[in-house]
C-alpha cells in the first residue's frame, strides 16, 4: 500500500508539515526505546512510533479527509491535547480541550498543585450534528464534556456530567433514534456488587450535558477494565475494552443485540510486555481507500512515556513493524507492508469474507454503521469510528 502523505519535521515541542511523499512500513529497530529514526522517514516510507513521545489514552477518529485524535495530560495546563494528521503518520497540535484546568476544581491550580498524575485522564472525541464532542473523567472530581464546531477551539467551558471520586476512561454513543449513553469505568469500590472496576452505561439528557441516573446498568466487572469504547454495527452494539490478565493489559470485546446487553465477551487480541508494551487504548479507523487502522498508544509509562503506533488491521500476521502483537481475532499488517488475507475471526457477523485485507464498511462518527455489508472479521470492524 502506497499513500501520498506529507513528512514530518520536530521543531521544539511542536510538530509542523513538510513535503509531500508515498508511505509504507519498515521495520523497527532492534530495542525498544531505540528511535533511530521514527515517523517519516522521507523516503517513502515510515517507521513506528510514528509519536515517540508521551501521548497517552488515545482517541481517533477521521472526519472527511481529516484524522483528530486527543490525548490526555493529567495534571498539565492546557489540558486534553487535541492533534490533527492527514495520513495518521503525520501529525500536528491543534490545541487543546481545557485552556484552564481550574474549571476542573481548585485542587488544579498552581497556589495547591495536588493533583499530580491526576487531572485529566482518558477521555473520547466525536463528531455528532456539526459539533466536535469530547468527554473525559478526572479520577477525584468525575465526568466532563464539552462541544466545539472546530476542533481547533475553541471549546466551551466544561459541563461536569457525574461529580464523583473513582471513575475513568469514558466514551459517548448515539444510537440510531438519537438517544445519547455514556458507557465508563468506576475503578473503586461499587456497593452494588462489592467489586471494582465495574463498567457503567447511562442514558445521556438530549443536549448530552447530563446523565439520566435511574437508566444506570453494569455492563461487565473485571480487573482493571478501561479504555471503553461503545458502537453499533449491523443491529448489533460492540462494547470494546482493556482488562488485566496474566500476560499484561490485552483488548476486549462484547457484542449483544441489546444495548444494555447482556454482552458476550471476547479476548481479541494478545500482548507480550517486553515486546509491544501493551497497546491496548485507541482507536481503529478507516481511512478514505477503505484500509483499516489500530492508532494506539503502548509503553510502560517510564522514560519513554506511551508513545503512538499504527498498526494495520485486517491481515494474517502476528506482529506488525511497531512490534505489535495479535492473536487471530485481532489481525494486524506485517512489516513488509504488504496485503495479507484476514485471519478467521472467533465470532463470524455473515458468509461474505475479506480476502483483500480491507474491511467493506464504513462507520460513522457517532458508532452508527452507515454502509456495508457482513463480513467475516469481527474485530476489524467492531472498533472503528470514521465520518461519512
Amino acid at each position: 500500500m502506497t499513500l501520498t502523505v506529507t513528512r514530518i519535521v520536530w521543531v521544539a515541542v511542536g510538530l509542523v508539515y513538510a513535503v509531500s511523499a508515498p508511505i509504507v512500513a519498515t521495520p523497527l529497530p532492534a530495542h525498544w526505546g531505540d528511535w533511530q529514526g521514527w515517523g517519516d522517514m522521507g523516503d517513502g516510507t515510515y517507521r513506528n512510533p510514528v509519536l515517540p513521545s508521551d501521548y497517552s489514552d488515545l482517541d481517533c477518529i477521521r472526519v472527511g479527509q481529516d484524522y483528530y485524535a486527543i490525548s490526555s495530560t493529567m495534571q498539565f495546563c492546557p489540558g486534553m491535547i487535541v492533534l490533527h494528521s492527514k495520513d495518521m503518520v503525520n501529525w500536528r497540535i491543534l490545541g487543546h480541550v481545557v485552556d484552564d484546568v481550574t474549571q476542573i476544581g481548585p485542587e488544579m491550580n498552581w497556589n495547591r498543585m495536588n493533583r499530580y498524575g491526576r487531572g485529566i485522564w482518558a477521555g473520547a472525541i466525536r463528531f455528532h450534528k456539526g459539533l466536535f464532542w469530547v468527554y473525559f473523567g478526572t479520577p477525584d472530581e468525575g465526568y466532563f464534556m464539552t462541544t466545539a464546531p472546530n476542533p481547533s477551539g475553541p471549546w466551551e467551558p466544561l459541563t461536569r456530567v457525574l461529580s464523583a471520586k473513582g471513575w475513568d476512561d469514558c466514551c459517548p454513543f448515539w444510537d440510531d433514534d438519537g438517544q445519547g449513553y455514556l458507557v465508563g469505568s468506576q475503578f473503586e469500590k461499587d456497593p452494588v456488587n462489592g467489586k471494582k472496576y465495574n463498567i457503567h452505561l447511562w442514558k445521556l439528557t438530549p443536549d448530552g450535558r447530563a446523565l439520566i441516573k435511574e437508566s444506570d446498568v453494569i455492563l461487565h466487572q473485571s480487573h482493571g477494565s478501561e479504555a471503553n469504547k461503545l458502537y453499533k454495527w449491523n443491529g448489533v452494539y460492540y462494547h470494546y475494552f482493556s482488562e488485566v490478565r496474566a500476560e499484561g493489559r490485552v483488548p476486549m470485546m462484547g457484542r449483544a443485540t441489546n444495548i444494555t446487553g447482556p454482552y458476550e465477551y471476547r479476548q481479541i487480541g494478545h500482548v507480550k510486555k517486553g515486546v509491544d508494551y501493551e497497546p491496548n487504548q485507541g482507536g481503529i479507523v478507516q481511512s478514505e481507500s477503505g484500509e483499516w487502522w489500530f492508532f494506539t498508544h503502548h509503553g510502560s509509562g517510564d522514560w519513554s512515556g506511551r508513545i503512538r503506533s499504527r498498526a494495520k488491521a485486517g491481515s494474517r500476521s502476528n506482529k506488525s513493524s511497531s512490534g505489535l502483537t495479535s492473536s487471530r481475532c485481532w489481525p494486524v499488517r506485517p512489516s513488509s507492508g504488504r496485503s495479507c488475507a484476514p485471519a478467521a475471526s472467533a465470532w463470524t457477523t455473515g458468509a461474505s469474507l475479506m480476502t483483500s485485507g480491507r474491511v467493506p464498511a464504513m462507520i460513522s462518527a457517532t458508532g452508527s454503521l452507515a454502509i456495508g455489508r457482513p463480513l467475516q472479521d469481527f474485530a476489524a470492524v467492531a472498533g472503528a469510528f470514521v465520518a461519512v
